[in-house]
């Protein structure tokens, strides 16, 4: 007597095997869609916890390329005033030579007095208000210290400017001390200003040096990283096509199987 047992067996593992590759086939789709083949300790610990161990040391050093790029940015605003002061002061040198010049009249000396004084204030200004993010950039003392290694806090590089090269154009005067006495009063504070430009320009090679050091180490590990936890997207690719056609093979088995086994009931009950 013919029974739907065998038939019921067939249908049984056809499932089965229906469901794991469907599984299989939401998986892969899964990781073609996120780019990701690793994305918790179920899919491979061990490269799940080396992948977090380099995304934390990019996102530290992250950090630091966030405060060297702030440091390199208060570089410029000094160097803007730094430039401002150098320039100030070297007209201000100019003018010492035109009111001592031989035949210069009562009339263009006051002009160039009043020019002068003009000129030290707006150099006296730049050096009042030259600040950033609270910091005053023509001033004694440190600035700034970046750590350039988040594991290492040896590793600072540290902003500082010694007191000789402070400029203060405040106390220049012209006219009162003779020729000798004012030229060489201006040309010190000139030859400061250009100390403190120097200065500011080998801090500012020094920190952009230091940022493509630290953004390299970023690439690095984030590369790292990728290598880790991101897809063979030519292989998982290849693998969803696989899987598919078997999924959609045993959903095509499993409908002829259906209607033979409809048919056999059907001839049963006849």
């Amino acid at each position: 007597m013919l029974t739907s047992t065998p038939m019921t067996v067939l249908t049984g593992r056809l499932s089965a095997f229906f469901k794991t590759v469907e599984s299989q086939l939401s998986d892969s789709l899964t990781k073609v869609a996120s780019g990701k083949r690793v994305e918790s300790p179920l899919d491979n610990i061990t490269d799940y916890f080396h992948a977090n161990n380099y995304k934390r040391e990019y996102t530290d050093f992250d950090r630091v390329r966030t405060d060297v790029a702030e440091t390199s940015a208060m570089l410029d605003v000094a160097s803007h005033i730094g430039e401002q002061v150098f320039d100030g002061i070297s007209q201000m040198r100019i003018l010492v030579d035109e009111y001592y010049k031989e035949n210069v009249t009562d009339e263009d000396q006051a002009a160039i007095i009043a020019e002068f004084n003009a000129t030290r204030d707006i150099v006296a200004n730049a050096i009042e208000n030259g600040y950033y993010d609270g910091k005053k950039l023509v001033a004694d003392g440190s600035l700034k210290k970046v750590n350039l290694d988040p594991k290492d806090l040896s590793q600072v590089f540290s902003i500082d400017f010694s007191a000789a090269q402070v400029t203060d154009a405040s106390k220049l005067t012209i006219g009162s001390g003779g020729y000798q006495a004012d030229a060489e009063a201006v040309q010190a504070e000139l030859d400061k200003a250009g100390s403190y430009l120097a200065s500011v320009a080998a801090y500012s090679r020094g920190i952009k040096a230091q940022y493509n050091l630290v953004n390299t180490k970023i690439t690095a590990t984030k590369s790292a990283e990728s290598n880790i936890v991101d897809i063979d997207a030519g292989r998982e690719m290849a693998l969803a096509t696989k899987r598919s056609i078997q999924h959609q093979s045993t959903a095509s088995m499993m409908a002829q199987a259906n209607m033979v086994r409809a048919s056999i009931v059907k001839v049963l009950n006849f």
